[in-house]
């Protein structure tokens, strides 16, 4: 698995399949909707379940390879450790990391006078 941490892209071969994904905020979005899941946390617990709804709609709602129909060829048993982390690492990828020594204060704003 490769993360840009630049791009928060995370690219991963499944299957002898290249897929690139993304946590853009519609992406995340549709993988809510798809699962009925109002939270990134129930998203999370679903992964750490082995929730196969939350494993198959997460690689196709968050692939932006262009190749996500190809997710419907994987069979969950080979697939299904390897998914739940790019998915995982995508989502985390998304998530701007707290550097409150380069931003000021814990929010990551700094603060002027």
């Amino acid at each position: 698995m490769q993360v840009n941490e630049a791009t928060g892209e995370v690219t991963e071969t499944l299957a002898g399949e290249t897929f690139r994904f993304h946590a853009k905020l519609p992406m995340v979005a549709a993988l809510q909707a798809a699962i009925g899941e109002k939270s990134l946390s129930g998203i999370f617990a679903g992964i750490n379940r082995q929730d196969a709804k939350v494993i198959y709609e997460g690689l196709r709602c968050l692939c932006s390879s262009g190749n996500a129909a190809k997710v419907d060829d994987l069979v969950l048993g080979r697939v299904l450790a390897e998914a739940g982390k790019v998915i995982a690492t995508t989502l985390a990828a998304g998530i701007p990391q707290d550097d409150s020594s380069k931003n000021g204060d814990a929010a990551g704003a700094t603060t002027t006078t």
